[in-house]
């Protein structure tokens, strides 16, 4: 008499288990699909962000010009050189000349020339640096003051 009650209680045991099983693996049927989550797009740079930064290193890196790249409205954009593969932009603000060439390609290096010159105090400042993957790095600094 055991044996019956025995076979039926694990009988049910198995459905239990079996029953558990399909409701948790049809629960997963109808989940929505995992959307997977995109990754950022790197702003895109332009020309004017690359000025502007160059700018601001100078002003962070050299305090004693910092007065000199302040309050400054440029002019200028894209020059027409007719070289092939590269752009050169050229913009102007007060006694700043500063000048971007880059080869046309994904994720360029940008070499940088910021020139400032006041031909009244004879000061002369020339500034050479690149700009890549968002960092300035500086390659040359000449601050030229009267003695």
């Amino acid at each position: 008499m055991k044996k019956p009650i025995l076979i039926a209680i694990l009988a049910v045991v198995v459905i239990v288990i079996i029953a558990a099983a399909y409701i948790g693996y049809s629960g997963m049927l109808n989940q929505p699909a995992a959307t997977p989550t995109p990754s950022p797009t790197p702003g895109v740079v332009t020309q004017e962000i690359v000025r502007d930064s160059a700018i601001m290193y100078i002003a962070t890196n050299h305090v004693d010009i910092a007065s000199l790249t302040s309050n400054l409205t440029w002019t200028g954009g894209l020059q027409q050189t007719g070289v092939v593969g590269s752009v050169t932009y050229i913009y102007l603000a007060g006694n700043w000349n500063v000048t971007i060439t880059n080869p046309v390609v994904l994720d360029p290096v940008y070499t940088i020339s910021a020139v400032y010159t006041d031909t009244a105090n004879a000061v002369t400042i020339e500034w050479l640096g690149t700009y890549e993957n968002e960092a300035i790095t500086e390659t040359s600094y000449q601050y030229v003051v009267p003695e």
